[in-house]
């Protein structure tokens, strides 16, 4: 079932430009607009560089405790989606609901998480300011991470607000990766330092993930890379789950103190 995409994605550092300025289909006047907004938010058209790639400036990157702590930041958007993958199943069946309703009732909390996302990067790009836009969703997963643990002792009588707590936490996870590889892209040289950058973030914040749409060759692939959000919503515990809320609530704290940190 990934085979089309893996495929497709071969293809991508061939379609895909380097640069505004390299591509055909943007005006003289368009990419001058794009230059000056470069300018503008900080950051230097991609001509004349001038940096190379090297082992060492690999290693640099992968060890900038900037980059680190970003790290630790993408892990919060990582490790706690592993609970709804477990929760929200159990919670739309105590609603009362089966079958294509049950599947309905997935829809708000994504659909809210996407406006969430779309709003925060709208305000963070007006103020241009990404701290608040990061900080404020790790609270809001914080208390809905709290409501979980508190109410799944008792999921038949918690219900609804559990099920509040499912779209609160999708509204504070879904800004969480855009606005951390922006912070960490803008705070980058361009070139090969950012790349480097920007694709180690996401490589290692992913180490926390699970991998709940992959068909089961793909988990199994995956299960070394994935092996917090994985292992710690323990069968045994369902529905409380107090190992994996608890685990998840730790990292919510400890991005909150990351980005505070930065």
């Amino acid at each position: 079932e990934g085979i089309v995409p893996s495929a497709f994605g071969l293809f991508l550092p061939l379609l895909l430009p380097d640069s505004h300025e390299k591509v055909r289909w943007l005006t003289a006047e368009e990419k001058r607009y794009l230059n000056l907004r470069f300018r503008q938010s900080g950051n230097r058209s991609t001509n004349g560089e001038g940096d190379k790639f090297s082992w060492s400036l690999l290693l640099n990157t992968m060890l900038d405790w900037k980059i680190l702590l970003g790290v630790l930041m993408g892990m919060v958007n990582a490790a706690p989606n592993a609970a709804f993958s477990y929760t929200m199943p159990t919670i739309i069946n105590k609603l009362g609901f089966k079958s294509q309703n049950a599947q309905l009732l997935t829809i708000p909390p994504y659909f809210c998480g996407a406006v969430s996302s779309w709003l925060s990067s709208r305000l963070a790009d007006r103020f241009a300011w990404r701290f608040p836009f990061i900080v404020a969703p790790m609270a809001l997963m914080l208390v809905s991470f709290l409501i979980l643990l508190i109410l799944s002792a008792n999921v038949d009588a918690y219900k609804g607000p559990m099920y509040f707590a499912i779209i609160l936490a999708q509204i504070g996870i879904y800004p969480l990766l855009p606005g951390i590889s922006a912070w960490t892209g803008n705070n980058l040289p361009q070139s090969w330092k950012r790349s480097i950058g920007i694709a180690w973030l996401l490589a290692a914040a992913n180490t926390a993930c699970e991998f709940p749409f992959c068909s089961w060759e793909y988990k199994l692939m995956l299960t070394s890379l994935g092996f917090i959000g994985t292992n710690v919503f323990l069968d045994d515990q369902a529905p409380h789950y107090v190992v994996g809320y608890g685990v998840s609530l730790g990292i919510i704290a400890m991005g909150i103190i990351a980005a505070c940190s930065l």
